[in-house]
């Protein structure tokens, strides 16, 4: 289980399985409330692999994109 401030990356890719806090005493919660009832393992290591990004996918995401605006700028 995870607890996380409002980063905005995480809330976005992962604000559905990610507890998010806003303040202290959230996070402080979130965490105790986690440690008492912390998700199967099985679910977590499922669900870890479904949303698996490789650092090769993204770096291939981030090419294409630049890829693609030098040949608009170039157009």
């Amino acid at each position: 289980p995870v607890v996380s401030t409002p980063i905005p990356d995480v809330v976005t890719d992962y604000g559905d399985v990610v507890s998010i806090a806003a303040d202290t005493p959230a996070f402080v919660a979130a965490c105790l409330q986690l440690a008492a009832a912390p998700p199967a393992p099985q679910a977590l290591a499922a669900e870890a692999r479904a949303r698996a990004r490789t650092w090769d996918q993204i770096a291939a995401a981030m090419a294409e994109t630049l890829s693609d605006t030098v040949a608009k700028s170039e157009a």
